[in-house]
């Protein structure tokens, strides 16, 4: 082809769009060693300087779940495990791992574990958010065998949904705001919908 002719054609192609790679698999005996090096939320939040306040506020909050969410949890039965990558500085984290907390208190088919930036890089580079980034927290959903069901990525789709219009400015206000006016229900449904995917046979990762 011509120099020409091709710089034509270069000229009239639509862009390319670089596509962001796969999540990555981790096996579940990598997920096994990660959760079983994690500490209950009890520990952590014992632990926790950064936002002590809200996480300690929050927790007692989070210790009564709503019922009907509770008895959907409950009708599931099996054995399920959360892995949260939850530090305890992160705003979102504050607002969303104690409403794990408390279905694991208020059933008796789920655990919850909790493990530090630094021992979760990994399963937070398999799970990105949908503009590329690695976020805290990130939460897989583990069955009996160790292998990843589900998973919850930064915050509710009800909030993350609200912010594509708010302007990046304003946007760590509103988020604060709406996670005080919602206190935990956008949270609690979006694990209940995650917990019952997994125990349909599907998974639900957002």
């Amino acid at each position: 082809m011509a120099p020409l002719l091709l710089l034509s054609v270069l000229a009239t192609a639509p862009p390319v769009c670089v596509q962001p790679a796969a999540p990555m698999v981790v096996p579940a005996d990598t997920l096994r060693g990660i959760y079983e090096s994690g500490v209950p939320f009890a520990e952590f939040l014992d632990k926790a300087n950064r936002r002590r306040d809200q996480w300690v506020r929050n927790a007692e909050l989070a210790a009564n779940p709503d019922p009907a969410l509770v008895a959907r949890l409950r009708a599931l039965g099996g054995t399920w495990r959360l892995l949260a990558v939850a530090p305890d500085g992160c705003s979102d984290s504050v607002h969303t791992t104690v409403w794990m907390a408390g279905l694991e208190a208020a059933g008796d088919n789920v655990e919850l574990r909790v493990v530090t930036v630094e021992r979760g890089q990994g399963v937070m580079d398999a799970h990105p958010t949908q503009d590329g980034r690695s976020a805290t927290p990130t939460v897989v959903l583990l069955d009996a065998d160790w292998r990843e069901r589900g998973c919850f990525i930064e915050r509710p789709r009800a909030l993350r949904l609200l912010l594509e219009d708010v302007p990046s400015g304003e946007r760590f206000e509103r988020k604060m705001s709406w996670y005080e006016d919602d206190a935990g229900r956008e949270t609690l449904a979006d694990l209940v919908a995650m917990l019952e995917a997994a125990a349909g046979g599907g998974v639900r990762c957002e």
